[in-house]
């Protein structure tokens, strides 16, 4: 028995808690071509385009990269951990979570922004890097290649052919130069368009059979108002029949509509599994003026869902609430009409980012009485920095392009009288 093959037999025996060594490629819709070598001792290889980083520190950078294993947690834990092959000093530490499906497939998400967090869920998108790994691009390589992966893996670039084969109905082909494969492997989507609305999409192999793609559907049906707007979505599997909800993707979502707005969105939640993290309501939040704010978001059972932008909304609404109270003349007439989403502010989007540099923005609308005793309204973005103080404004008097939201101005009271007109300070 070959060595390879006795690891892989004795992995095998062991339930696949460890990661088979070998070299793995990333296939689905989040693969960019990137490579792992797992190798002897522990240590790993990524390769991605032209640049290897990491293993025993044999490349131009001159790292060196090690994985740890947790296999008593649940989902099992893995550090890669990168140093200088110099100094062996640690150079920064991606924590992850991986799962070995079986001798020849690892799924394995990474925090890849150097922060302690772990994440918790098998997620294959943004904001980890969530991975699907394969020892071979033989036969089984070759048919985890799903129809939809336009961009290619690792170099294997799809050719695209539309056809016209009936009123309304283009195939759509992907043919993958795969050398022996190429004769072999021929995948398409037959589109269906009711005027210029595209509503209906199936998913085939290179044998004509409905199968399911990547994102876990083989049909995707859609319905439209008279004036083209999406009213409803339907995702079904090979056999016609309704998915088990993902965290992206569910077997029905409607869309209701308020005048030209989009008010609501309720996706059906079947999956048993992912019933506290799949968000079934949102009700999104526009302001008096019609200029979007954020959105709210409920589980099934009609319990309000956080997502880590929003987990420190509260806080940053009671310290404003804090701030009025010191600085108001009239504090017990201030009321919260409507509180956004919590944003990443423009500066802090982009470059790069410390502790302090952090801010973040979040609309509100509240009603507070003026100093002359008058009712009043203010519709304004607030920035807070990471202590979530408030460090400055951005009023908002009329319907609002984005990009005219990144002035921001102090919070002193010459300021509130200038873009507000009045000024509610004691």
């Amino acid at each position: 028995m070959r060595f390879a093959t006795l690891i892989l037999f004795l992995i095998s025996n062991l339930g696949f808690s460890q990661i088979p060594m070998g070299h793995f490629y990333s296939y689905g819709m989040s693969s960019k071509g990137e490579q792992f070598n797992f190798m002897p001792n522990q240590y790993v290889e990524l390769l991605s385009g032209k640049d290897t980083l990491g293993g025993y520190g044999n490349n131009k950078f001159g790292v060196v990269c090690r994985y740890e294993l947790n296999l008593e947690k649940n989902p099992q834990e893995v550090d890669f951990v990168f140093s200088s092959k110099e100094d062996g000093g640690e150079l920064k530490r991606m924590n992850g979570i991986f799962r070995v499906i079986d001798s020849f497939r690892v799924d394995l998400v990474l925090n890849t922004y150097g922060t302690s967090v772990r994440p918790s869920q098998f997620n294959f998108g943004y904001p980890e890097m969530g991975l699907k790994l394969i020892s071979s691009r033989d036969s089984n390589y070759i048919q985890l290649l799903k129809v939809n992966e336009r961009e290619g893996i690792d170099g294997f670039e799809p050719n695209v052919e539309r056809d016209t084969v009936g009123e309304g109905v283009v195939k759509v082909s992907y043919v993958f130069p795969l050398g022996n494969y190429k004769n072999e492997f021929q995948s398409y989507e037959i589109h269906k368009y009711s005027d210029s609305d595209l509503v209906e999409v199936l998913f085939y192999d290179s044998d004509a059979h409905l199968f399911e793609n990547q994102f876990g559907y083989a049909v995707c049906r859609k319905k439209f108002d008279e004036n083209g707007r999406l009213l409803e979505e339907r995702y079904l599997n090979e056999e016609q029949k309704s998915i088990v909800n993902t965290l992206e993707y569910f077997p029905k979502v409607k869309y209701k509509y308020k005048g030209e707005r989009l008010v609501s969105v309720s996706r059906k939640v079947n999956n048993s599994e992912l019933l506290d993290v799949s968000v079934a309501r949102e009700e999104l939040i526009y302001d008096r003026f019609g200029n979007y704010m954020g959105v709210n978001k409920f589980l099934n059972d009609g319990t309000s869902f956080e997502d880590v932008r929003d987990s420190n909304k509260v806080s940053i609404v009671n310290e404003f609430k804090e701030w009025v109270d010191s600085i108001a003349k009239y504090p017990e007439s201030f009321k919260l009409l409507k509180a956004g989403s919590v944003r990443p502010s423009f500066s802090a989007s982009s470059g790069v980012k410390t502790k302090e540099s952090e801010k973040y923005t979040i609309c509100v609308e509240f009603k507070i009485r003026d100093e002359l005793g008058a009712k009043q309204i203010v519709t304004s973005d607030l920035i807070f920095n990471y202590r979530n103080q408030l460090v400055g404004i951005h009023p908002i008097n009329s319907k609002t392009v984005d990009n005219g939201r990144y002035s921001v101005y102090g919070i002193d009271q010459e300021v509130w009288i200038k873009y507000f007109g009045f000024s509610f300070f004691k």
